[in-house]
């Protein structure tokens, strides 16, 4: 998918449909990664448990993005490196 609103993108993240769809920003993002040697790619650090920065509820993420936590409802920001940001 490509060019998503903001708050479609938020629903997509919620209720887990970020998981099925890989999402881009543009165009040229979008044709960049079906062009990537798979090979060459890091590793991932996902899936990783986190843990909510506010209540400390244990989360699981299976991939960067914004997140809100099931206990205190807080929006989260998890980057690529897995680091858990609010917001």
């Amino acid at each position: 998918m490509l060019d998503i609103q903001p708050k479609v993108y938020e629903v997509f993240q919620l209720l887990g449909f970020s998981q099925f769809f890989n999402i881009r920003d543009n165009l040229n993002d979008s044709i960049s990664y079906f062009n990537t040697d798979q090979t060459t790619m890091k590793p991932s650090v996902f899936p990783k448990v986190v843990a909510c920065p506010i209540c400390y509820k244990k989360l699981k993420a299976v991939k960067a993005g914004r997140f809100r936590c099931s206990e205190c409802k807080s929006i989260l920001a998890i980057d690529d490196s897995g680091q858990v940001l609010l917001g």
